[in-house]
């Protein structure tokens, strides 16, 4: 509420503009990120563009109702970005496009080093968590694509070769809706996708 409060008051000053207000939050931070875009439209009747969601957090939030919890109608564009679903991420999509990393599972590639940690599952876990954060600000230099599928196992069959193909993180221009995949690795943190 406090966010939201804000931004209406730079918007009364006319210091900016909802159109142009994009919000990016990780685990909880993406919860507050589309509760701020769902207060400022229930107070001015006008939706904020963007909210840019870096993996949702799971525990609380399983069976919460949309006004409780990040939902597509809070921005004009909600972009959701899984990496792990079911352990500490939410298993559904939930924004306008859900990018689905890896299938969005744990464990993601780098998550299973240095050899000390790889029979720990909470390392395994929160490692994959915080790679929607690393995936993301990979964006912002370099193009990355997914690709639309109704499931990560007709996508690792090559079942949706010919369907849309949308720009993954920063360069996400709100253009396709739905669920979209893709296989990611960044060794020596260059990142490689499979979709082209």
């Amino acid at each position: 509420q406090t966010v939201a409060e804000m931004l209406i008051s730079l918007r009364a000053e006319n210091r900016l503009f909802f159109n142009n207000v994009h919000i990016i939050g990780q685990g909880l931070g993406a919860h507050i990120a589309g509760l701020v875009g769902l207060y400022i439209y229930r107070r001015m009747n006008e939706q904020i563009y963007r909210v840019t969601a870096l993996e949702v957090s799971r525990i609380g939030f399983e069976s919460a109702p949309a006004d409780k919890r990040l939902d597509k109608m809070d921005a004009k564009i909600v972009d959701v970005y899984h990496t792990a679903a079911d352990w500490l991420g939410l298993n559904m999509s939930l924004g306008t496009i859900d990018f689905w990393i890896n299938g969005g599972k744990a464990p993601q590639p780098g998550c299973l080093a240095p050899q000390v940690f790889q029979e720990d599952p909470l390392f395994i876990g929160y490692c994959s968590f915080k790679m929607s954060i690393w995936y993301y600000v990979y964006t912002i230099r370099f193009v990355v694509l997914g690709e639309k599928c109704n499931s990560y196992a007709n996508f690792k069959a090559g079942l949706c070769e010919q369907n849309e193909i949308a720009y993954f993180g920063d360069d996400y221009t709100g253009k396709y809706t739905g669920s979209f995949y893709l296989d990611l690795t960044c060794p020596d943190k260059k990142c490689v996708s499979n979709v082209k």
